[in-house]
C-alpha cells in the first residue's frame, strides 16, 4: 500500500497541472472550430447547388429519367465539397447536409412555382 506524503502528491500535481490544457483554453478547440466553419460553407454550397436541380425537378414527371437526374446529380458536386473541404465522412455533418440538400431542392421548387404564377 502506498503511503501518499505532501511531496509525492505536490509532484503528482505539479505533473498533472503540466499535461493539463491553461485554463483559458474554455471553449471550442481551434480544429472544431475549422471543422464548423467548413460544415456551414458546405452546407451553403450544397444549398446552392440544388436550388436550379429543384427547380428543375419541380418541372418534370415525377419518377421519370429527368426527375432522377435532379435528384441524383446534385450529389456529386456534395460529396466533391466535403472531400474538398476536409470534412470526410464523419457522422455529424450527415444530417446538416441531408438538410441543406432538401432544403435546396424545395426552395428550387417553391421558386419554380413563384416564377410560374409571376411570369
Amino acid at each position: 500500500m502506498r503511503v501518499f506524503t505532501r511531496q509525492s502528491t505536490a509532484k503528482s500535481l505539479k505533473f498533472a497541472l503540466q499535461r493539463e490544457e491553461p485554463p483559458y483554453a474554455i471553449g471550442p478547440r481551434p480544429d472544431e472550430i475549422r471543422i464548423m466553419n467548413a460544415l456551414l460553407a458546405v452546407a451553403g454550397g450544397v444549398l446552392a447547388v440544388n436550388l436550379p436541380f429543384g427547380f428543375w425537378r419541380a418541372g418534370t414527371r415525377r419518377f421519370s429519367a429527368a426527375w432522377f437526374a435532379a435528384v441524383h446529380l446534385p450529389i456529386l458536386p456534395a460529396v466533391a465539397m466535403r472531400l474538398l473541404s476536409g470534412l470526410g465522412w464523419r457522422l455529424a455533418t450527415f444530417p446538416v447536409l441531408i438538410v441543406a440538400y432538401l432544403t435546396g431542392q424545395y426552395f428550387g421548387a417553391v421558386l419554380r412555382r413563384w416564377a410560374k404564377r409571376v411570369c
